[in-house]
């Protein structure tokens, strides 16, 4: 199966991170493990704000797709729990931008 979603263009990746403290060129910030959806999935929280990754959903992707896929859900529910204790002035999933026109 060949398609740009699962061939895309080649990266080059030049740095890892780990769960914790982390400046990314003039931006500080904080790495937080949410495994579930993804193996090493991430969240990124800078100045209050949690982008989120994929460790939840918005309401237009669950209409379209309805079972979202896991590769661990247990791992899911762990980082669900995690989200909610972690002090942030607000959150932006990895699957909010998504219209409400994609069908």
């Amino acid at each position: 199966m060949r398609n740009k979603f699962l061939e895309g263009p080649a990266v080059s990746v030049t740095h890892s991170v780990e769960e914790g403290t982390v400046e990314i060129g003039s931006i500080s910030g904080e790495v937080i493990s949410l495994p579930g959806h993804s193996h090493g999935q991430i969240g990124f929280r800078v100045d209050g704000i949690l982008y989120a990754g994929d460790s939840y959903f918005a309401p237009l992707y669950l209409e379209k797709h309805k079972i979202p896929f896991m590769v661990d859900k247990q791992a899911a529910v762990s980082s669900l729990k995690k989200l909610l204790t972690l002090d942030v002035q607000g959150a932006v999933p990895g699957m909010a931008t998504m219209k409400k026109t994609l069908r």
